[in-house]
């Protein structure tokens, strides 16, 4: 049994991880890092074993070879962000308690950040979180980031139709358990292209931490979060969609947590984002699938009979049949979803 399982994928050699392991990481925990064609294999590899000598965490590297033992590889294709469901794979199969699921450029702001996300996972209460639901049933965890400039931002993935509602908020002084923490950011902030290119802005601090009740929804990403183990298989990041998706991802995973009275966490320990260099018009690009479905597919998911009793892969091929009834995605994320439950069926029931 694994404490923490620290995930991510990269094409570069992921020196953040040196951060990451002195904050809290201990010898129950482990690093999982899914190769990719492109990624320098040696140098991470050397990185990683540097990290277990040095710190006595244990680190896997799983090359691209390693990974064809997973239907769902093929499926995923290859260069590409998605190959991060490997490494989740790999954590369920070590039946991690908690998985930290990061980017390689967003580094730890606090000396206990992992020990922190931990306490926050337990119900340990810091006393300076804010615990709601709103009238709308959603929230946008962007106004917890202020900018230079004295703005708010508005997370990657939240609904266009939402973006100027001004909701109710109903504060609420019992805490639920808590099934997702999702840091925010200080830096280069989590927004859309459009966003990203019309103001640019820069997060100087994020200002509060809060709870959202079950039932107010907010979207996450995998770049900063941390998840519980026995939800993982919710948290499939769905290829072929563009940038949208581990934002469908999150909505999938609220809707069970959800089911199970889990509420989101969203707010300090902050990570620092120096943004990998991108191309903001292709990330536009890679968006304009997502804007236009986005809506669509969380009412779906959303308007889905989930049964009392069903696990959490039952509860996930629920809410996936649904949206392949109403056609929302290409045939290539039809046929990866399939191959993903046969995976974590494999490390379920053998």
């Amino acid at each position: 049994m694994t404490r923490v399982a620290l995930i991510t994928t990269t094409i570069n050699i992921p020196t953040v991880l040196t951060e990451w392991v002195q904050t809290g990481m201990t010898k129950d925990d482990v690093i999982i890092v899914a190769g990719d064609h492109k990624s320098p294999h040696d140098e991470i590899s050397g990185l990683l074993t540097s990290i277990t000598r040095e710190y006595g965490i244990t680190t896997e590297y799983m090359a691209p070879q390693a990974q064809e033992r997973y239907a769902v590889s093929d499926a995923i294709s290859w260069n590409c962000i998605q190959r991060r469901n490997i490494a989740l794979l790999r954590a369920m199969e070590l039946k991690s308690e908690y998985i930290l699921t990061i980017d390689d450029d967003n580094a730890p702001t606090s000396p206990n950040q992992v020990t922190h996300l931990v306490d926050i996972m337990m119900g340990v209460d810091h006393g300076d979180t804010k615990i709601f639901s709103t009238n709308t049933g959603w929230y946008n965890p962007g106004r917890q980031c202020l900018t230079d400039d004295l703005r708010f931002v508005t997370h990657r993935g939240f609904p266009l139709s939402r973006r100027h509602e001004k909701p109710f908020y109903v504060y609420d002084s019992v805490k639920p358990p808590i099934g997702v923490a999702a840091m925010l950011w200080t830096g280069d902030p989590d927004i859309d292209a459009m966003e990203r290119i019309v103001n640019r802005p820069n997060v100087a601090r994020v200002v509060m931490n809060t709870v959202v009740q079950p039932g107010t929804w907010a979207p996450f990403n995998t770049q900063a979060t941390m998840i519980r183990g026995e939800l993982a298989p919710a948290l499939f990041m769905w290829p072929h969609v563009g940038r949208y998706d581990d934002i469908w991802a999150s909505y999938v995973y609220r809707k069970i947590a959800d089911k199970r009275g889990y509420g989101a966490y969203y707010g300090r320990p902050a990570v620092h984002q120096d943004r990998n260099e991108h191309n903001l018009l292709s990330d536009l690009q890679a968006e304009m699938f997502g804007m236009r479905m986005n809506e669509r597919v969380i009412a779906s998911i959303q308007e889905t009979k989930l049964r009392d009793g069903d696990t959490v892969l039952g509860d996930f091929a629920e809410i996936i049949t649904d949206v392949l009834s109403a056609g929302l995605v290409p045939k290539t994320t039809a046929h990866a979803f399939s191959t993903w439950c046969d995976d974590v069926e494999v490390i379920q029931y053998g």
